[in-house]
């Protein structure tokens, strides 16, 4: 006599949770992994951009034989205004964006606004966008005069954006001069530290809630043109502003006053008392662990948020004599 051999069809119920909690941890393991990959894409991104920008840089520079100025008065005779210009337009023909740069016209503007530039401070250029950053914010202002927000401004040097020297805590702290100056234009041959020392252009992080005139961000104009060195990068201190934003991301809050470090308050007033000029910005980007920076020969970095901050202020000047070690 024969006994019938018995045949399983499908897994059991047991057997099938075993599997799925097998698939799960699998998953859980596999997603971080994903996720910082496709963050060195970004940072990797980030790094390109910053690279087609300083390319621009210097083909403005063979073009003009200087570098363009961190800001140049537009419509007034008094270098004060809020509206003035940054340096952004003027290497627009040098990102591909020459059409762009012809709507400009005569107004001189850097924000938008009845008989203004509004489509040149309304229009995104996807090279001045970190992919990090999921922040498109346009600030729309009195009169529709607001302007886009972008991340890559120009480095000022390592105090505020006017060049003054100061004293923090019984410490002075002398200006080093940047690449980049309002009213003024620089020759790569003025940088005599050395272009490969002396940063050139940064990132930042654009708000996620801004007030109107908010400045950051807006590279169009003097008021987001420019950041300086006097703070790390990702530094937990303040921006100095004459408008803050409401929030910049929920782990950081605003990270913005309109007091400086001398207690004298910011205003913008009625938009021409150039207080803009005693900003203070800091690096900041939403990859982990630091920024991405040009530097003046046109080569790009990554910046540890750890790096000596002697050093970080020592690469914001161009001509200061500082001895630069490993960063």
């Amino acid at each position: 006599m024969y006994l019938a051999r018995r045949t399983r069809s499908a897994f059991t119920l047991i057997e099938l949770l075993v599997v799925i909690a097998i698939i799960a941890v699998l998953i859980a393991l596999l997603l971080p992994a994903v996720q910082q990959a496709r963050e060195a894409a970004r940072r990797s991104q980030c790094k390109n951009h910053l690279k087609q920008l300083a390319l621009a840089m210097h083909n403005y520079h063979d073009v003009n034989n200087t570098l363009p100025p961190g800001g140049i008065k537009g419509s007034t005779t008094a270098f004060s205004r809020r509206d003035d210009l940054g340096y952004f337009h003027r290497i627009l023909p040098f990102i591909d964006q020459q059409a762009l740069y012809d709507s400009l016209g005569n107004n001189g503007y850097g924000n938008g606004g009845t008989a203004r530039n509004t489509l040149v401070a309304k229009t995104f250029v996807p090279t001045a966008l970190c992919p990090s950053d999921t922040i498109i914010a346009t600030e729309l202002s009195s009169a529709n005069a607001g302007a886009v927000m972008m991340n890559y401004p120009v480095c000022f040097g390592s105090t505020n954006m006017n060049g003054d020297s100061f004293t923090i805590s019984g410490v002075t702290i002398e200006q080093r001069p940047g690449l980049f100056a309002f009213d003024t234009v620089r020759r790569f041959r003025d940088c005599t530290d050395g272009l490969s020392n002396t940063v050139m252009i940064g990132e930042i992080i654009t708000p996620e809630t801004f007030n109107i005139w908010g400045p950051l961000g807006r590279i169009y104009s003097v008021l987001g043109s420019g950041f300086t060195c006097l703070n790390g990068p990702n530094t937990t201190s303040n921006d100095v502003l004459i408008r803050c934003h409401t929030l910049l991301t929920p782990a950081l809050g605003s990270r913005c006053t309109t007091t400086d470090l001398q207690g004298n308050a910011l205003s913008d007033s009625d938009g021409n008392n150039g207080h803009f000029k005693r900003h203070i910005v800091a690096a900041r980007s939403m990859h982990t662990g630091g920024v991405n920076v040009a530097f003046g020969d046109g080569s790009t970095r990554f910046i540890s948020s750890s790096i000596d901050t002697l050093t970080w202020r020592a690469l914001g000047g161009m001509s200061d004599g500082a001895v630069v070690g490993e960063f």
